[in-house]
């Protein structure tokens, strides 16, 4: 099992909130984002990560490296990061994915650290990590079959504020398996790029095989455990009060 992380954007939401950096060197209580996903990964029980980086990248591996040992580190540089999404920045490391079992995980997020250590006991191969939704949080969202699976992903543009109970936010936390990235995802991504261009989201090639009924990804419903995503200032001020509460 390895791990994969995005970083490459610029985070421009956040001000000067990052520096010269990118999000995932954002601290929360003393703790970078990062150095909290290396905490969780070691819980897991994984070793390897490869991480897409772009925007100051030099500088941004010079800072991992410095803050991380322990772990095997693999970098992909996305150059162009500021023309494209993280659907080109996951098709860069598509090399990467096919060679284990993966955790796809952004850069932005804090989460309980036994979190990742939950997914990967899970004896389900491919899974989404989501959490009921709430009208304040923004992105994609999917519906949950009655069998645990997941039924649909909704943009944000298309969510109905009448059936929000039915929703649950996706957390960008996932864990795919080899077979799934080689024979299904990685075909249909680049088939998706060519039709759709590099600057989309990688999950909305969930959405088509899922639709397609290509796709049996199990939902895997976090209550208990606590995360956050931070697109915003405000939202790294409401991350800090969360966590600083549990620790």
């Amino acid at each position: 099992m390895q791990t994969l992380m995005l970083a490459a954007g610029m985070g421009c939401r956040m001000g000067d909130c990052t520096g010269a950096l990118a999000k995932c060197m954002i601290r929360i209580n003393g703790q970078t984002l990062f150095e909290r996903t290396v905490e969780a990964l070691r819980l897991a029980g994984i070793s390897k990560m490869v991480i897409v980086v772009g925007w100051n990248s030099a500088q941004l591996i010079k800072a991992i490296q410095s803050s991380v040992s322990g772990i095997e580190l693999e970098f992909v540089c996305n150059s162009d990061y500021a023309a494209t999404n993280n659907i080109y920045s996951l098709y860069l490391a598509r090399e990467q994915l096919s060679r284990d079992d993966t955790i796809l995980i952004e850069s932005d997020l804090v989460f309980d650290k036994e979190l990742l250590q939950t997914v990967v006991q899970s004896p389900a191969c491919d899974i989404a990590v989501v959490s009921k939704y709430k009208p304040w949080m923004d992105g994609t969202v999917v519906t949950v079959t009655e069998d645990g699976r997941i039924g649909a992903f909704i943009e944000k543009q298309d969510i109905e504020r009448k059936s929000a109970d039915i929703y649950y936010k996706t957390v960008n936390i996932y864990k795919f398996s080899r077979c799934f990235l080689q024979q299904s995802y990685s075909p249909c991504m680049e088939e998706y790029i060519t039709t759709h261009g590099k600057n989309q989201y990688y999950e909305m090639v969930l959405k088509e095989l899922t639709k397609s009924d290509r796709l049996r990804l199990n939902a895997f419903i976090i209550d208990e455990l606590k995360w956050y995503e931070i697109d915003t200032k405000e939202d790294l001020a409401r991350a800090v009060s969360i966590f600083r509460c549990m620790e």
